[in-house]
């Protein structure tokens, strides 16, 4: 949210209570009959357009009991995760593809795993392996940042001007953190 950008379409208030119905909403869909705790939600996006995926369940006519043992599935089981654009959008948008719960539940736990097991044998090693992986992120994001701070630059530029803020002190060559922009104040 941008203050002073342009005339509100909501109050404060109402944002404020939006946002608080929102995050009040559970991870267990309601009324759904697969009571499955999404643990991935919002963390798990599509290799082929970037878009998050979202949890499904079987249709409640099929089944609940395994085809082949007979013994009544557990509610991971009868989850997977979908495109959220294939399955806004379809086959023009994004490809069919999907990933079962159980198999990205067990990917993640086995990864743990190891990784416990790395860090009970050699403490150390665990450690400077993990500093380096958290500082070699931190570098690249704010890499990334600094870039997309001289693309918003670039591109507002000529509205800046235009709604009478003053003239940028740089080029797109020598970059200014965006905290630094002479913003004007917003009239309240």
């Amino acid at each position: 949210m941008i203050e002073g950008c342009h005339e509100a379409i909501v109050t404060p208030e109402e944002w404020a209570q939006v946002q608080e119905v929102i995050d009040r909403r559970p991870t267990i869909m309601q009324g759904n009959a697969c009571p499955f705790y999404n643990i991935s939600h919002g963390i798990i996006y599509c290799a082929t357009c970037g878009k998050s995926m979202q949890v499904r369940y079987e249709k409640i006519g099929r089944t609940g009991k395994n085809r082949f043992t007979r013994k009544e599935r557990e509610p991971i089981d009868k989850a997977y995760y979908i495109c959220q654009t294939y399955n806004r959008l379809g086959k023009d948008a994004c490809t069919s593809h999907k990933v079962e719960a159980r198999d990205l539940y067990n990917l993640v736990l086995k990864d743990i795993q190891n990784l416990a097991g790395m860090a009970l044998k050699d403490a150390d090693a665990f450690y400077n392996r993990l500093s380096s992986r958290m500082e070699s992120r931190y570098m690249t994001d704010a890499s990334g940042m600094q870039k997309e701070c001289v693309l918003i630059c670039t591109l507002f530029a000529p509205s800046c001007r235009k709604l009478g803020y003053p003239d940028f002190p740089w080029g797109s060559s020598s970059p200014t953190p965006l905290e630094s922009l002479p913003l004007r104040q917003s009239k309240r």
